[in-house]
């Protein structure tokens, strides 16, 4: 592993490694980030998506800054100790207001490079991503190609996956000929969101305690979701995603994976 980690770096161009060394730096609104900014040098801090539009710092912590459009360039003072200058290493909060989002950098002042930090808005950026994803498709061809990404596995980047695992228990049932859950175990195992399209979906399993046949209607239920658009049923051993049936016949020991696409109301940010 050592000797092949080696043989990467080595084959880089000067170029390339140049961009390793002085890495950019993308912050998100939803956390405090720590940034190593240069002490010596002009840092430029780089607001995605619109302007900055206000800026808050302690300026007893030696940061100077200068907003200038979309820009936020950021210098550290020198402190004075007889005829030498001695640079600021303490660290600093730095709270940026850019696209309606405020930011929130930790600042750690070092020896280094100047350093660039992007701030982007990951949700805008997931949501303009996912619509896109999608565009050209009718509802329909939509859900099919959620559902084939959730039979797969294999979701692009910007889907939010959630393992939830859940079984699902007999209190739960709202409707009574149910009969399935007495010889079955449901588990809800994951939520799929592509946010941004409207739609989410939920993936179950069921492995089945007695032969029995299982239909589409089943699932129409509140305890699947209240605006429920499409339900497939798709065997376990099935290697094509493309053979799904509108009822599968179940014998003891099977397990059987549905996928529920419904509507949302909201997106989730």
């Amino acid at each position: 592993m050592k000797k092949i980690l080696i043989l990467v770096v080595l084959s880089l161009s000067t170029s390339a490694l140049s961009n390793i060394l002085f890495a950019e730096v993308v912050v998100y609104p939803d956390k405090p980030t720590a940034v190593t900014f240069s002490n010596s040098g002009t840092n430029r801090i780089v607001c995605n998506g619109g302007n900055v539009a206000d800026v808050f710092y302690s300026q007893n912590k030696g940061m100077i800054a200068e907003v200038i459009d979309n820009n936020v360039f950021l210098q550290y003072q020198h402190i004075q100790l007889g005829t030498q200058k001695q640079l600021i290493n303490e660290r600093g909060e730095i709270h940026i207001v850019c696209a309606d989002q405020v930011y929130t950098l930790i600042t750690v002042p070092k020896q280094v490079h100047a350093k660039i930090v992007y701030l982007n808005n990951y949700v805008t950026d997931k949501v303009k991503k996912n619509i896109s994803l999608f565009n050209g498709m009718s509802r329909e061809e939509m859900i099919v190609s959620l559902t084939k990404a959730v039979i797969s596995d294999q979701y692009p980047e910007t889907f939010s996956v959630k393992s939830i695992d859940k079984p699902l228990l007999i209190s739960d049932i709202t409707r009574s000929n149910h009969y399935i859950y007495n010889w079955s175990n449901i588990v809800l195992r994951k939520e799929v969101r592509p946010e941004g399209t409207g739609v989410v979906a939920h993936e179950y399993t069921i492995d089945v305690f007695s032969d029995m046949e299982l239909t589409e209607a089943f699932f129409i239920d509140p305890l699947f979701g209240e605006n429920i658009m499409a339900i497939t049923l798709f065997n376990h051993d099935q290697n094509d995603p493309g053979s799904e049936k509108h009822f599968i016949k179940l014998t003891k020991g099977d397990q059987m994976r549905v996928i529920i696409i419904s509507g949302v109301h909201h997106e989730q940010g």
